[in-house]
């Protein structure tokens, strides 16, 4: 149960984090190329990429699940240096 609150915590930090996702209800959504890259594991979780964003987004009131996605340049250098 302790893992699962973790992990819910940790992607809402991640979906509130606006240099790596922009959520804006009546616009769009900017997300991470992360969702680009895993985007069936979203669909098969939700239904959509949407839809999971919906689900986990930190905020208030639930937003039009048919809104557009663009995606952000990843930033490689979250991995560190090697």
């Amino acid at each position: 149960a302790e893992l699962e609150t973790d992990l819910e915590a940790a992607t809402h930090r991640f979906l509130a984090d606006s240099t790596r996702n922009r959520i804006e209800p009546g616009r769009g959504l900017w997300l991470s190329t992360i969702f680009k890259w895993y985007g069936d594991d979203f669909r098969a979780a939700d239904g959509s990429v949407q839809a999971f964003i919906e689900r986990h987004r930190p905020g208030p009131g639930p937003f039009t699940p048919d809104l557009p996605v663009r995606y952000l340049h990843y930033d490689w250098s979250l991995n560190g240096s090697w």
